[in-house]
């Protein structure tokens, strides 16, 4: 039976070891190769940053077999390879190279404590011990998704993105720091006309959605709603993730959220059953698939389709055209990426555009139909209505 034993190892020790061959770092198990790994300096600075201000690493596994000197990396060769090459003078850690730092970080770094886990294989164990527990270690993990970055990103509940994003989803997030029942409001709203609740899921995916949808709100940017390593995109910008303070005033942000959301959620509610079935064919927890809604989305925060235009695309063009219809999924789809772009939207954009009515919709008032006349497509209905409720504003107003 394999034997164990955890230890409190210090940088400075690890550091000799690897001099002196007491532990070696071995292609055999470890990714790259023996000398630089798969690190780039900017991860290396991360790390030495991440030991500097005693924040966890994780455990170092170490193995040999019984009658060995030397013990093998099985776990940890790049956060070995990280200390080494640092003291060696290979990067930089706050723009110093180690030579350079101060003898007090010097010490400090030098007497950092790891933990550490020695594996001894005994004589009877299986000749295939070590590579079955190197598989194992390195398929069993599951990288964080962008969803559960975000939510240890927020656990004080002090990121106003955030913390809009999970007062609009409700359920689960009863914590949220943002007070306001116009969110409240949204999050009904959008069960009713999308066709289902919002919830949260297991890897915190719907979280991840909101925050797309906010961030991509408040920066009027199809290309920061739903990025590849979302996460990463949006904590890297100069004002992704903002900090909530006593001193902070985010009403205008409040209001422009509020009103953009209630305006992709009347678009939606515009659409025939026809166009519901396409933009809303597939819905997990509340959230449709993100590129079927990408153009009602980016005509959401842009206004780049017009809203007769795009509803009179969905409700009348195709859902009853297959041949735009199959191109217009191509265009979304296109080399089999589901990511909205902007690239994707300007194509939407020449395809609407070249499937437009010939002539401006005409509305109830400017041209009553009688009952010879063609059935009125739903766009219009939609026009007649907008000017109705507008000539009824303005009679209230005279008043």
């Amino acid at each position: 039976m394999v034997r164990s034993e955890i230890t409190q190892t210090t940088v400075g020790d690890f550091y000799r070891k690897l001099q002196e061959n007491e532990v070696v770092i071995t292609s055999d198990f470890q990714r790259g190769d023996e000398d630089t790994g798969v690190w780039n300096d900017p991860k290396r600075s991360k790390f030495v940053d991440s030991l500097m201000n005693s924040y966890g690493t994780g455990l170092i596994t170490l193995v040999r077999t019984r009658g060995e000197t030397a013990s093998r990396v099985l776990d940890g060769g790049n956060r070995l390879r990280t200390i080494r090459n640092f003291i060696l003078g290979k990067f930089k850690w706050n723009s110093k190279k180690y030579e350079k730092l101060d003898l007090e970080d010097k010490v400090k770094f030098q007497g950092i404590q790891m933990p550490c886990q020695v594996l001894t294989i005994e004589d009877g164990d299986p000749p295939n011990t070590i590579s079955d527990m190197f598989i194992r270690l390195n398929t069993t993990a599951v990288a964080l998704s962008p969803g559960e970055l975000c939510k240890a990103h927020g656990y004080l509940n002090d990121i106003w993105e955030i913390e809009v994003a999970k007062k609009i989803i409700g359920g689960v997030w009863t914590r949220s720091s943002v007070d306001d029942d116009r969110l409240d409001e949204i999050h009904e709203r959008w069960g009713i006309i999308i066709g289902s609740e919002l919830e949260e899921d297991n890897r915190c995916g719907t979280l991840s959605t909101m925050i797309g949808f906010i961030i991509s709100a408040r920066k009027g940017n199809i290309d920061l709603w739903a990025p590849t390593k979302a996460f990463n995109v949006w904590s890297s910008m100069y004002d992704g993730f903002r900090k909530i303070t006593q001193t902070s005033d985010f009403a205008e942000d409040m209001d422009k959220i509020v009103l953009t959301f209630n305006k992709f959620l009347d678009i939606v509610e515009s659409l025939n059953k026809g166009a519901k079935d396409v933009v809303l064919s597939k819905i997990s927890k509340g959230k449709p698939k993100t590129i079927k809604i990408s153009p009602i989305w980016y005509e959401t925060i842009t206004g780049i389709f017009g809203t007769p235009e795009i509803l009179h695309f969905y409700n009348d063009v195709i859902t009853n055209d297959k041949e735009v219809m199959d191109t217009y999924i191509l265009e979304l789809e296109r080399a089999g990426d589901n990511h909205p772009t902007k690239k994707k939207m300007e194509a939407v954009k020449k395809l609407i555009k070249d499937n437009s009515s010939a002539e401006e919709p005409r509305t109830a008032a400017e041209e009553p139909r009688t009952s010879t006349e063609e059935p009125r497509t739903s766009t219009e209905k939609f026009i007649d209505e907008l000017a109705e409720a507008a000539n009824h504003s303005e009679k209230e107003v005279s008043k």
